[in-house]
């Protein structure tokens, strides 16, 4: 049972002759009654695809998957430190194996701390030709060379 269509646009009134249309845009069905469409439920209003590529992951995927924050994951890629996809001049994208390939750059080997390791001796002689003064007998002398004078 389908029943068809007629738009009505029209500036003075409704197609039927009736007075101002009230719903000018909306098509109207033959019996006159205006078609309402349907809007998306507010539960989808503001909300932005999910990025369905298993290839590229967006900076929150990507910072998540490093288990960083974003504000860390753009600060490393300004400093060069892990690659990226320019999609457009704003839009990022990581690959995953370039993820991948940052952590493993990171991987350290614990070493011995160098404060708590062996001593050595140091390879250079350490003297000086500094001479330490002593500033309270060199005040003294003046004082008593005022007295005196």
């Amino acid at each position: 049972m389908s029943r068809s269509l007629t738009p009505t646009r029209t500036l003075w009134g409704s197609s039927d002759g009736q007075g101002p249309d009230p719903h000018p845009i909306h098509h109207r069905r033959p019996t006159g009654d205006p078609v309402h469409h349907r809007r998306r439920s507010r539960e989808h209003k503001g909300r932005k695809p999910l990025n369905r590529s298993p290839l590229l992951l967006t900076p929150a995927e990507a910072a998540e998957r490093l288990h960083i924050s974003d504000k860390t994951l753009r600060r490393l890629r300004q400093q060069g430190h892990i690659r990226y996809v320019a999609i457009t001049d704003r839009k990022i994208r990581y690959r995953p194996e370039d993820c991948d390939a940052y952590v493993a750059n990171r991987i350290r080997e614990d070493h011995q701390c160098p404060s708590t390791s062996r001593k050595t001796r140091p390879s250079t002689s350490t003297t000086s030709n500094i001479v330490v003064g002593d500033f309270t007998a060199r005040r003294a002398r003046k004082r008593s060379a005022r007295r005196k004078g």
